[in-house]
């Protein structure tokens, strides 16, 4: 499948000056202001990728990723597995299964623990997905499943990857990372991306 520049849009969003911006072709769309916590105004346009783009493809990276392959380097990359492609993401390096998300979100303190308990037991049994780079197919599928999605969120804790699995994880395409030449920590540094610290940390605020 040809892919061309303007058959995608590769995007950030940030509030405030919390992450260093990136050159690489994203664009950075403006947070939302519903919200009192900057993290949920970000959220929004990651979830809710058809409100926010309308090519054939987008490419949500988080502000604190440094891209090490084009974006249509990382389609093509998911469409080598399934060329009926809906969603791609990266599996996650570190944990495998939702409630191993659950106790570390806990553990240090990303969220309240009665928001994160809410995610126990729903998506028992799915892969749980690294959702720092999410590639989506604009079609009605991807949006009704970014609908459930967000619908979780706004339920149960703003930490996206507690509900990922059960929500638009039913639809995606999953692909492992592969190491950097360079090595070091799979999850920070690898073939596809750099990740970074938040120049802000990464509390609810």
């Amino acid at each position: 499948m040809t892919i061309l520049s303007e058959d995608l849009t590769a995007y950030s969003c940030m509030t405030g000056d919390y992450d260093e911006t990136q050159e690489d072709g994203r664009i950075y769309v403006p947070a939302s202001n519903r919200f009192h916590h900057n993290r949920m105004n970000a959220k929004v346009p990651k979830i809710l990728s058809h409100k926010y783009t309308s090519t054939e493809w987008s490419v949500w990276v988080d502000s604190n990723i440094i891209m090490r392959c084009t974006y249509i380097e990382l389609i093509k990359s998911f469409l080598a597995i399934n060329p009926d492609l809906q969603v791609g993401i990266f599996t996650h390096p570190e944990r495998t299964q939702a409630i191993q998300e659950i106790e570390e979100c806990k553990r240090i303190g990303l969220d309240e623990q009665d928001r994160l308990d809410y995610h126990k037991g729903r998506g028992d049994g799915e892969k749980l997905g690294y959702c720092g780079i999410i590639v989506r197919r604009n079609t009605d599928l991807v949006a009704q499943y970014n609908e459930r999605w967000w619908a979780e969120i706004t339920r149960g804790s703003s930490r996206d990857q507690c509900s990922f699995p059960y929500t638009l994880g039913k639809i995606a395409t999953y692909k492992d990372l592969e190491p950097h030449e360079s090595g070091g920590n799979l999850h920070q540094n690898n073939k596809f991306y750099q990740r970074t610290g938040h120049k802000k940390g990464n509390t609810l605020q």
